[in-house]
C-alpha cells in the first residue's frame, strides 16, 4: 500500500500545464487527436484537460515517446549508412 501511495505522489508531481503538454506535443510531432487515439482516449477528454488538469502519467509517456521516435531515427539512419557501405 505505501508503494502506491508513493507511485501516485510521484504520477502527482509530475502534472505539467497545458502549455507545456501542447509543447511536448509539438515535439513529438502528434496532434492531440492522435494522442488521443495512440492512447486509446477519448479525445474530449484530452481537450478538456485544459480546463482541469493534464494527469501525471502524460509527462513520462511524451517524453518516452519522443526518445523513442528519435531512438528509431537512429537505427534507419545506422541502416542507410551500413546499406552505403556495402
Amino acid at each position: 500500500m505505501l508503494i502506491l501511495k508513493l507511485f501516485i505522489t510521484i504520477l502527482v508531481e509530475l502534472g505539467m500545464t497545458y502549455n507545456e503538454f501542447e509543447k511536448l506535443l509539438e515535439a513529438a510531432s502528434i496532434g492531440k487527436t492522435e494522442f488521443a487515439s495512440i492512447n486509446k482516449l477519448n479525445k474530449h477528454s484530452v481537450f478538456n484537460w485544459k480546463q482541469k488538469e493534464v494527469p501525471g502519467w502524460v509527462r513520462p509517456w511524451l517524453e518516452n515517446y519522443i526518445k523513442g521516435k528519435a531512438f528509431e531515427h537512429v537505427l534507419e539512419t545506422a541502416e542507410k549508412i551500413k546499406q552505403e557501405i556495402k
